[in-house]
């Protein structure tokens, strides 16, 4: 009996469209990760913002609040920079030559 053959893929057709997705897949899952982060985020924010009122202590609001923003900046630069970097490597990765 004969076993029927199996005919292949053209992997050249697939490998950029693989990549893509992969991309992608990578870009969806950060951003579900900071959709789900963001929201106990600020609710971290608003609790001590609550307990900061009802402190009066005015002085040392100011420098929380720049402690606070400048971690959140670095931190939504940090997060840019590893999915800019994600996104240029996939793409760099991507073969464009036509056979």
């Amino acid at each position: 009996m004969r076993t029927p053959t199996r005919t292949t893929t053209d992997t050249t057709q697939r490998g950029p469209a693989l990549a893509v997705a992969m991309t992608l897949a990578v870009a969806m899952t950060l951003a579900v990760a900071m959709t789900l982060l963001l929201p106990t985020l600020l609710a971290g924010l608003n609790a001590r913002t609550r307990r900061m009122a009802q402190m009066h202590d005015e002085g040392a609001s100011i420098v929380e609040w720049l402690l606070i923003t400048t971690l959140v900046i670095g931190a939504a630069i940090a997060i840019g920079g590893i999915v800019i970097t994600k996104f240029t490597t996939k793409a760099n990765e991507l073969d464009l030559t036509t056979p």
